[in-house]
C-alpha cells in the first residue's frame, strides 16, 4: 500500500490547490453583498432626501392655501368697512382686520423659510443623487469583474478536478477510503512528509527509530503526535543533480 503514497500526496496538493480556489471564490459573494449594502445605503439617503423634500412641499402648499383662505377672508373684511354704520362695529372690524393682517404676514414668513428650505432640500437631493449614481456605476462595474472572477475560477477548479479524477482512479481503494474519512473529519494534509527528523504536518520531532522505519517504504507508519501518514521523499542523488544543474 506504501507505493501508493505519492498518488495520495499528488492528489493532495491538488486538493489544496482546489481547497485554495475554493476559498477565494467563496469570499466573492461576500464582497459583493458588502457593495451592495453601500450602493443600498446612498439609496436610501437619496430617497429620505426626496421624502423630506415632499414633506416641505406638502407643507408649502398647505401653507399657501391657509394664506388665500386668510386674504380672501381680509379681503371680505375691508370690503365691510364702508357697510358698517356705528364706531363699535368698526372698531371692531378694524380688530379683525388687523389680526387678519398678522396671521397673514406670520403664514407669509413661514411660506418664505418652506421655499428657502425647500431650495436647500433640492441641493442636497442632487448631491445624493450624483452620488447614488456614482455608486451605482461603480457597483456595475465591480460585479462585473466579480462575476468574470466567479466564471474564472470555476473554470480553474474543473480543470483540477479533472486531474484529480484521473489521479484517483490509481489509488488503492482502501487507503483512498482512508483519505476521504481524514478529509471529512479533519480536513487538510492526510500524508506528511518527514523534515529533517521532524513530522511535515504537526512539526513535531519524530523517535529516529521511526523516521528509519518510515525510510524503509515497506509499509505505513503514521506520527504519534497527529496521526498523519508519514512519507520520506528520497532525496536527489548527488550526480543526478549536478547533471540536471549542467543542463539547465
Amino acid at each position: 500500500m506504501y507505493k501508493h503514497l505519492p498518488k495520495i500526496l499528488e492528489l493532495q496538493n491538488i486538493d489544496a490547490e482546489i481547497d485554495k480556489l475554493k476559498q477565494v471564490k467563496a469570499k466573492i459573494p461576500l464582497d459583493m453583498k458588502k457593495l451592495n449594502a453601500e450602493l443600498e445605503k446612498q439609496k436610501e439617503r437619496y430617497e429620505s432626501q426626496k421624502t423630506i423634500l415632499e414633506e416641505l412641499q406638502k407643507h408649502h402648499r398647505s401653507k399657501e392655501r391657509n394664506l388665500a383662505v386668510q386674504q380672501e377672508q381680509l379681503e371680505k373684511y375691508k370690503s365691510q368697512r364702508n357697510a358698517v354704520k356705528t364706531n363699535r362695529e368698526y372698531t371692531a372690524l378694524e380688530e379683525e382686520i388687523s389680526e387678519l393682517e398678522d396671521a397673514t404676514s406670520e403664514i407669509e414668513d413661514e411660506i418664505l423659510e418652506l421655499m428657502i428650505s425647500i431650495d436647500e432640500a433640492n441641493d442636497r437631493i442632487e448631491e445624493a443623487e450624483k452620488e447614488y449614481k456614482t455608486h451605482e456605476a461603480s457597483f456595475k462595474e465591480k460585479r462585473n469583474v466579480y462575476m468574470s472572477d466567479m466564471e474564472g475560477f470555476d473554470k480553474e477548479i474543473a480543470k483540477w478536478q479533472k486531474t484529480r479524477e484521473k489521479v484517483s482512479k490509481n489509488i488503492n481503494p482502501a487507503l483512498m477510503q482512508k483519505y476521504k474519512n481524514w478529509r471529512k473529519r479533519r480536513g487538510g494534509t492526510f500524508v506528511a512528509v518527514i523534515h529533517g527528523q521532524s513530522c511535515g504536518g504537526c512539526h513535531l520531532r519524530l523517535p529516529p527509530q521511526l523516521v528509519n522505519e518510515v525510510r524503509k517504504r515497506e509499509q505505513l507508519y503514521t506520527c504519534n503526535s497527529c496521526g498523519r501518514i508519514l512519507y520520506w521523499e528520497e532525496e536527489e542523488e548527488p550526480e543526478k543533480a549536478q547533471l540536471a544543474e549542467d543542463n539547465s
